[in-house]
């Protein structure tokens, strides 16, 4: 999870820019290869120095019986802040393909 998508098309680095915090809003996401599984869940925490925040936001979709799985999800309360990667781990070792969307917005941290 690392870069953005601007308006103009563009896919910069995403970065949590010094003395800001980014706040999760929202997630979307679809994971393909799910075949022979009735459903899927997936973990987004951060990655931080030296180890791992585990989990921020756990996310659980029923399979669709055609190898996929996924959803949308409002978040409250997941903050991330500079110097922390945002990471998706599935629950079962193997993520096949994966999109997801991040949705927030940066603010000053505290």
């Amino acid at each position: 999870m690392d870069h953005q998508q601007n308006t103009d098309g563009s896919r910069p680095a995403f970065v949590i820019p010094a003395g800001m915090v980014f706040i999760v809003t929202g997630m979307d996401w679809v994971q393909f290869s799910t075949v022979g599984r009735n459903n899927e869940t997936l973990f987004l925490h951060a990655l931080v120095p030296g180890g791992v925040i585990w989990p921020s936001v756990i996310l659980h979709a029923n399979g669709s019986g055609e190898a996929r799985a996924g959803g949308s999800q409002a978040v409250t309360g997941v903050i991330f802040k500079s110097g922390q990667t945002m990471c998706v781990s599935p629950n079962n070792g193997s993520m096949g393909s994966v999109v997801v969307l991040v949705h927030g917005y940066l603010a000053r941290e505290r």
